[in-house]
């Protein structure tokens, strides 16, 4: 009888040992509280114009009216000029009809601004004190994540659900990771997918920018608030990664 229980009471101090550290990993690792979410899709179809312009593993096409002056990271254009003609009114016989000048308005300049950012994932694990103590290639394949994408899906998936310590460890962790992803790559709000590209189109107050991943890196895409977002798409039609 004593045997036994000496044994209830050791599992039960078990039991409150793996209660106890699993509340503490909740703890501390709490997810940062993002709010994205994903609106409508942009389909990106492959045009077939020759390249013209690369950096590192993508290559894509601007026509000869963009210009850069450091070497491909901005490219500036001339969007358009235009021209506003006056309203005409019937003039009275007894007075002497004005002809006005049609105004024009400023060209505006659109600018493209191209950054890629290398091994995001691994770097935002080394610059974040709490992601320095996991693996995270183990949380990624324990979680069945091949990718940034994934890693955005997941945390939008689970970010409505509280950790219960009846969740396991790499659960806590990855949710964690996936939370921090999304703050450091500043997806917030409503991002659209880019469909037939690995990446979101995030839009601000004033610019476009394209976020596009691949083998571990991020490329970034700032369109100024001059570029509609047709205008973007022909653009992004012509991305290719080698």
């Amino acid at each position: 009888m004593r045997k036994v229980l000496a044994n209830i009471i050791g599992l039960a101090i078990v039991a409150l040992l793996v209660v106890g550290f699993k509340s503490y990993v909740i703890y501390y690792y709490e997810p940062v509280e993002n709010t994205i979410h994903i609106g409508s899709k942009v389909n990106i179809e492959y045009d077939k114009s020759k390249s013209n312009h690369k950096l590192e593993a993508l290559s894509y096409y601007l026509d000869e009216t963009y210009i850069t002056k450091d070497y491909g990271e901005t490219y500036t254009k001339v969007i358009s000029q235009e021209t506003i003609q006056p309203v005409e009114t019937p003039a009275e016989q007894t007075e002497t009809k004005v002809e006005e000048e049609p105004t024009v308005k400023e060209n505006q300049t659109g600018t493209i601004t191209f950054e890629v950012k290398h091994d995001i994932v691994e770097n935002i694990c080394i610059e974040e004190s709490k992601l320095q103590k996991i693996d995270k290639y183990f949380l990624m394949k324990y979680s069945k994540l091949n990718n940034e994408i994934d890693l955005v899906n997941y945390y939008i998936k689970n970010k409505d659900t509280d950790s219960q310590v009846i969740d396991f460890i790499y659960q806590i962790k990855t949710k964690y990771l996936s939370s921090i992803f999304i703050k450091e790559m500043n997806l917030q709000n409503e991002v659209k997918e880019l469909v037939g590209l690995d990446g979101y189109l995030v839009k601000d107050k004033t610019n476009t920018k394209a976020v596009i991943f691949n083998k571990g890196n991020s490329y970034e895409v700032t369109f100024s608030e001059e570029f509609a977002e047709e205008d973007i798409v022909k653009i992004l039609n012509t991305f290719v990664f080698e």
